[in-house]
């Protein structure tokens, strides 16, 4: 043990810097609304209602069964982000561990801004995609040899996030070809054991997919408009620009030039050497890009694995080997995630000086200053959801459904309002309590439609004008952009 502790110094030390310092931003993250919906699902829902809920998330299964243990078992809200922690520090270990680069690539692949932030600390399902790359990465070199090990790191890479299947099924189909050129000379038992494999991932793949079916139907979230024109091309581009925002903070004039020309020798250098993992990486992209600019939109997390993928070409081009070398294409690696981390400090520091969401703060509001089971009127269910994990014992009731709730679920009662829903509200409150029973509204300042906001703005005002509502609180901004101000509903 001590031989292997001194043999393994540098990879233990770096470990250890990671796990604190991702560990410590945890302590300065306040979960937002995507990250409490899926606590909330797991916390509220059984097994057979989460699976049905999943027509409405358009996720996969797979990173709500890895919370319901701690959600039912009532874990603080807190567990979440440990959880995701957990997950991305296995995935370092793999990195630090398996993988061929040199000790400085290393460290600046683990301290990048995805990995060191967005992956462990945003605790949402992309957490499983540095391990799902780490160990698609490490089987691939004997993926023939061992089909299995490596068709189950693809269904896990696949189990992230749907944006991860356009590089899944390019991989797929390359090891088909792969495997039927060099069919006659495997002998027959391993040829039975690739397609054993192939079958057992088949399979796999088609039951995660199953509950997702007819989300573009149920979810009223999401665009819906399939047509193409030039509006579209624009749309393209403009997530292009968020896209390389994202990245590397920046949508300059000369920083997209430098970061598109160092793609641009990026890829003609992998076209000129390895020109069926161009082939692969471009269609991956592409494929994310139309799900961008048709389906759902572009942020940090989504965009950081198209640089995991990068990683992941750059791992098996060097290959497993216990040798350490690098090549040109490292290099521009190397740049890209030096300009990468420079952004991740920007809004590190930010999330250390600032609320990334003001929803914590609201609800220790209403856990020190109002009265147990207090009725939150809240016409803005996503952004408010961000606030119920908090909570001690207030109820959340939403005058569109006439009901009350935690999560969301993306249906028809999500859509824009209008001034002759505002106008309905009144009448639905007194419908649905009683005088004696003390009622609050909560109004999310936000970006949302500017259409919704100027109604709800002038049914607030209103409100506030004929003594109906008197405001008793007003959060601080936040990074996300959430501030909550609360009335107290006048009898």
């Amino acid at each position: 043990m001590k031989n292997w502790i001194k043999d393994n110094r540098k990879m233990i030390l770096m470990m250890i810097a990671y796990s604190v310092i991702s560990f410590v931003l945890i302590l300065f993250h306040e979960p937002w609304r995507d990250e409490a919906q899926s606590w909330l699902i797991v916390r509220d829902l059984n097994v057979s209602e989460i699976i049905r809920q999943l027509q409405y998330e358009g996720h996969f299964l797979l990173w709500y069964m890895i919370l319901i243990p701690f959600a039912k078992l009532g874990f603080p809200y807190i567990t979440i982000n440990i959880i995701s922690w957990c997950i991305v520090n296995i995935a370092v270990w793999l990195i630090l561990s398996r993988s061929p680069f040199q000790s400085f690539t290393k460290l600046l692949i683990i301290f990048s801004f995805p990995m060191i932030y967005l992956f462990p600390v945003v605790s949402r399902c992309y957490a499983l995609v540095p391990i799902g790359i780490a160990l698609l990465a490490i089987t691939h070199e004997k993926r023939m040899e061992k089909p299995l090990l490596y068709m189950l790191s693809m269904w896990l890479l696949a189990n992230t996030h749907v944006i991860m299947w356009g590089f899944i099924g390019v991989m797929l189909i390359d090891f088909l070809i792969e495997w039927s050129k060099n069919i006659k000379k495997r002998s027959k038992k391993e040829n039975q054991k690739i397609a054993f494999s192939l079958l057992v991932v088949t399979i796999l793949l088609l039951i995660s997919a199953l509950p997702l079916f007819g989300s573009l139907q149920t979810n009223e979230s999401i665009h819906k408009d399939y047509s193409f024109d030039l509006a579209k091309v624009q749309a393209f581009i403009r997530q292009v620009k968020i896209s390389l925002f994202s990245l590397f903070g920046s949508i300059d004039t000369i920083s997209i030039i430098i970061y598109l020309l160092l793609l641009v020798i990026c890829g003609y250098y992998e076209l000129k050497h390895y020109p069926k993992n161009f082939v692969i990486m471009v269609i991956s992209v592409l494929y994310q890009f139309v799900i961008y600019v048709f389906v759902l939109e572009v942020n940090e997390q989504k965009i950081s694995t198209v640089l995991m993928m990068i990683v992941f070409f750059e791992w098996i081009q060097i290959g497993n080997s216990k040798k350490r070398i690098n090549d040109f294409k490292s290099i521009i690696l190397i740049g890209l995630l030096c300009i990468n981390i420079l952004y991740g400090f920007t809004f590190i520091s930010q999330e250390i000086m600032r609320n990334y969401s003001s929803a914590k703060q609201t609800a220790e509001f209403i856990n020190d200053n109002l009265d147990a089971n207090s009725i939150m009127i809240v016409s803005d269910m996503p952004y408010c959801v961000s606030i119920v994990p908090y909570t001690n014992s207030a109820k959340f009731w939403n005058p569109q459904k006439e009901d009350y709730f935690t999560y969301v679920t993306w249906d028809k009662n999500n859509k824009m309002l209008s001034s002759d829903d505002f106008s309905e509200y009144e009448g639905k409150i007194k419908k649905s309590f009683q005088e004696e029973q003390k009622l609050y509204y909560v109004y999310v300042m936000n970006n949302k439609e500017k259409e919704q906001k100027y109604c709800e703005d002038l049914w607030i005002n209103e409100q506030e004008k004929l003594g109906n509502f008197t405001r008793i609180y007003q959060s601080s901004d936040s990074i996300v952009d959430e501030t909550y101000i609360i009335y107290a509903i006048n009898e």
